[in-house]
């Protein structure tokens, strides 16, 4: 398979590329899940951390190893209450339940958080937001057309590729990652996500899944139309670079490819080889690929080897860490 690289566009050197960011974060994984070195984890974290926009995950996951390794960790958590962190998703993770009392009851921490949270709002592109929504919402509603795979679902995720190159994948950089009151805790126009769906019924599902701490909403209309990364690979790319969304959740749309052998005719040729072993509907068609291409393809996107995620998952279940995120915990 030619190097992914190739569908890259160039981007101008004075934009912040955002593989730099993405090795940082690999290696403090790689040195603390593989080796137990926890001061090189911390010091890849912090180059990281040097970054305008942090992926809240990220944070998270470091705040997790400074408890776990008994170092200061609350300037973790106040860094990523700058990013959508809320104190109650605090509350989900097993490591903190020792000192969740005593964070939540922190009045000093609550004003640091108000004034993150302050920060966090400001920079939200709600236009965009309630563009997503109400895409999200019709997307949701024309499922059932015997038309959906064939007409709608391109229509929208069409529309989606537009909105993407004038104003950049809709993540968490851009509209902040899945909250069920962001709309009201800004006092903006626009309805949360619950109000939007109160008159639908057949909606009831619908659910921001804030615990996620990531964007859901795009990543699910890109995943119902199965030609996804054939069609916009070129710009899901470049906007990753920007840091406006993660690699992990390309490689989760390339291995969508693999959930159906039904092909649309817009979809054209497939010649996709390999699999990033992401999508966990997928796992069935892309859990023989071989390992080696597998991390070789991993490489190139910026995402840690198979071995690596393999040590996180034994973290959480030995040890109560909770590691994975994103749309289908696939970051």
């Amino acid at each position: 398979m030619r190097l992914i690289f190739l569908l890259i566009p160039l981007l101008s050197f004075c934009q912040t590329d955002y593989a730099e960011y993405h090795k940082a974060i690999n290696k403090a994984e790689t040195h603390f899940f593989m080796h137990g070195n926890t001061d090189s984890c911390f010091f890849y974290y912090e180059k990281a951390f040097e970054y305008e926009f942090i992926f809240v995950k990220d944070l998270v996951n470091a705040a997790q190893i400074a408890v776990f390794t008994k170092k200061p960790y609350r300037k973790y958590l106040v860094r990523a209450f700058r990013f959508g962190l809320k104190p109650e998703h605090v509350k989900e993770l097993k490591l903190f339940e020792p000192h969740y009392s005593k964070l939540i009851g922190d009045r000093n921490l609550q004003k640091v958080y108000a004034s993150q949270r302050a920060k966090y709002l400001e920079k939200i592109d709600f236009e965009y937001l309630d563009w997503i929504y109400g895409k999200a919402v019709k997307d949701q509603l024309s499922k059932g057309k015997k038309n959906y795979q064939s007409e709608l679902i391109l229509t929208s995720t069409n529309a989606l590729r537009d909105s993407m190159m004038r104003r950049g994948f809709p993540g968490e950089r851009i509209v902040g990652i899945s909250d069920a009151t962001i709309f009201a805790d800004a006092k903006r126009a626009g309805k949360d996500l619950a109000d939007r769906v109160k008159n639908h019924p057949a909606l009831s599902y619908m659910a921001p899944d804030e615990i996620q701490l990531a964007q859901k909403w795009p990543m699910v209309m890109l995943v119902h139309n199965f030609c996804s990364y054939q069609l916009y690979a070129n710009v899901l790319l470049a906007e990753m670079r920007k840091g406006n969304i993660h690699p992990r959740d390309i490689g989760l749309i390339y291995d969508n490819t693999f959930r159906t052998s039904l092909q649309q005719s817009y979809c054209g040729k497939s010649n996709l080889k390999g699999a990033y072993r992401l999508n966990p509907f997928a796992m069935q068609r892309t859990a023989t690929a071989d390992p080696s291409l597998t991390d070789k393809m991993r490489d190139e996107l910026f995402i840690v080897p198979l071995a690596v995620d393999a040590k996180k998952r034994e973290f959480e279940e030995k040890f109560g860490f909770r590691l994975f995120w994103g749309f289908w915990n696939c970051r």
